[in-house]
């Protein structure tokens, strides 16, 4: 599970990442929220 989290903070760090404006993000209302359907992201690199 470390080297996951590791993994995720190296590409945060080297790529961009934003939104998909065309893809809506809904909130599905359990004990925490979580989106609905996921949300999209595009990664850009630097």
């Amino acid at each position: 599970m470390m080297e996951m989290q590791l993994l995720l903070a190296e590409l945060v760090r080297q790529f961009g990442l934003e939104l998909v404006t065309s893809h809506a993000v809904e909130a599905q209302p359990l004990i925490t929220l979580k989106p609905k359907h996921g949300i999209k992201l595009r990664a850009k690199c630097w």
